[in-house]
């Protein structure tokens, strides 16, 4: 069986007069759970009768409105039964317009009042609007209370007219930081309506424009200008190259299995299978080596090598200063012997002067 698709509102062929007066004829509308909307269109478009439907506070001329797959019902007197689980920022005025505002707040969230007092109307700004009827309310006034009870309330659907309206820049991104909260941490479904198109743009997911009771057009945050698109989608220029790239993955694969290949048959150089050689061994090695290696291979012939220049040069070094030496004891040696043969010679020439002398003063037996 198929199952049913999960809707908060379903809106079929809708239709909302006033007398001769069309004020919505909405054909075909589909509210998401979990997700911030937001109706844009000028003064008269429909906006506020469109979410007065949705909350049960009017009911349609014509046409179906599902809430969760499930019809509105209606009391005695023709009325829509409201839910509890919607929330409308100005429903609190059927409660009476004379009624002061801690009243209604009173029967409304019960002993919950006293905090809510305590938060919210405890400052000398909004002190006086607690003792206030409804109907004293100026709209801005009215505009913030029902802001107030709207985040007091936690409700499975909040429903905010005017949004921004009537409230300070300051409030409203107060109120708006607050309101993504919700949604983000409760999982609140948040429909607001505006006629400034920019106050909601940034805010809300799914733009709907509304025009004399019609809806125009539907624009999601994707799909506007001016925001980039996900990664997840694919334009043309990606499906352009994508056939690029896969002949480019095809080829890197082709690649990697000669590569492969060609390390199975350097492996085992004994089989019968034909080994591939390139031109030049150093390729070859090049190829086995991993990178690594090479760099601490080219590292240690570097070191090796200045290793050995250096010892060259010592070696060289310690044979110069041997022969050095060795020639200066040569050179003492052969002056030593010169010297001991100049003294001979002197000695020998004494003698001979001596004997010759002897000779001289011998005298003759002749």
């Amino acid at each position: 069986m198929n199952e049913i698709k999960r809707l908060i509102f379903k809106v079929d062929r809708l239709k909302k007069n006033y007398g001769s007066l069309e004020a919505i004829n909405v054909k075909k509308l589909e509210i998401h759970p979990g997700t911030i909307y937001a109706l844009v269109g000028p003064p008269g478009s429909g906006k506020t009768t469109l979410l007065e439907i949705l909350s049960g506070a009017q009911k349609q001329s014509s046409g179906d409105l599902y809430f969760e797959n499930f019809t509105y019902e209606t009391n005695w007197f023709g009325k829509v039964k409201k839910h509890d689980e919607i929330f409308y920022n100005y429903g609190f005025d059927d409660y009476g317009t004379g009624t002061s505002v801690g009243k209604i707040i009173s029967k409304m969230y019960g002993k919950k009042s006293n905090i809510i007092m305590k938060r919210h109307f405890s400052s000398p700004k909004f002190k006086h609007l607690w003792d206030r009827s409804v109907s004293s309310l100026t709209k801005g006034e009215l505009h913030w209370v029902g802001m107030v009870l709207s985040l007091e309330s936690d409700p499975r659907v909040l429903l905010i007219d005017e949004y921004g309206m009537y409230i300070t820049n300051e409030m409203e991104q107060e109120f708006r930081s607050q309101l993504k909260r919700m949604n983000r941490t409760l999982g609140t479904t948040i429909i607001v309506s505006s006629p400034n198109e920019d106050l909601v743009k940034n805010f809300a997911s799914v733009l709907i424009f509304m025009d004399n009771g019609h809806i125009s057009k539907i624009r999601s945050k994707s799909n506007r200008s001016g925001i980039p698109r996900r990664h997840g989608k694919k334009t043309s220029f990606t499906n352009k190259r994508r056939p690029q790239n896969k002949n480019n993955r095809a080829s890197s694969k082709k690649e990697q299995q000669k590569g492969d290949k060609r390390h199975s048959t350097n492996k085992n150089p004994g089989s019968d299978q034909k080994q591939i050689v390139s031109n030049s061994p150093k390729d070859q090695t090049e190829k086995i080596r991993p990178y690594n290696s090479r760099k601490q291979n080219s590292r240690r012939s570097s070191k090796q090598g200045v290793y050995e220049n250096r010892k060259k040069t010592y070696e060289n070094n310690s044979r110069t200063n041997i022969e050095n030496s060795k020639n200066s004891e040569d050179r003492q040696n052969v002056q030593k012997d010169s010297g001991n043969v100049r003294r001979n010679n002197n000695s020998d020439s004494n003698k001979v002067n001596e004997v010759d002398g002897n000779r001289l003063d011998l005298p003759n037996n002749d």
